[in-house]
């Protein structure tokens, strides 16, 4: 019931978007071609989020439509492949590196490698883990 619930309220968000989308093309009487473009992206990524998760949230690696986009990017630009499975979208790099350190740190026992100087992130995510920070001299 709860699932149906938020699957409900998720499909009205996208559809009041959708809506809102081509409102948005009318009132400032964009060309067609540039509406149904909106349109069409608004779309795909709406049933690219849809699929692949529980309920209404994504994957925690990241909605897989879009970690797929990522590895033809990677795939195009650098000339090799990129597994989609192994890319992770966080929300910036602090969030990375926050998601990489709790993965590896579980205590006083566990040094981690950082530059001098260094970001400040990982002195402070390393001390609030309770790890041993491990200077190297980065010249």
């Amino acid at each position: 019931m709860i699932h149906d619930l938020r699957h409900r309220v998720l499909l009205q968000s996208t559809c009041n978007t959708l809506q809102h989308t081509a409102t948005h093309c009318n009132t400032l009487q964009h060309t067609a071609t540039h509406c149904n473009t909106l349109q069409h992206i608004a779309t795909r990524c709406i049933s690219g989020y849809m699929s692949g998760g529980t309920g209404c949230y994504s994957h925690s690696q990241g909605v897989r439509s879009i970690r797929q986009r990522v590895a033809k990017f990677i795939e195009n630009r650098d000339g090799y492949s990129a597994d989609p499975n192994s890319i992770f979208l966080t929300n910036g790099a602090s969030a990375a590196i926050q998601m990489v350190l709790t993965a590896v740190i579980s205590g006083p026992q566990d040094g981690i490698l950082i530059p001098i100087p260094q970001y400040p992130i990982y002195s402070a995510l390393i001390a609030l883990l309770r790890g041993q920070r491990i200077g190297y001299d980065f010249s």
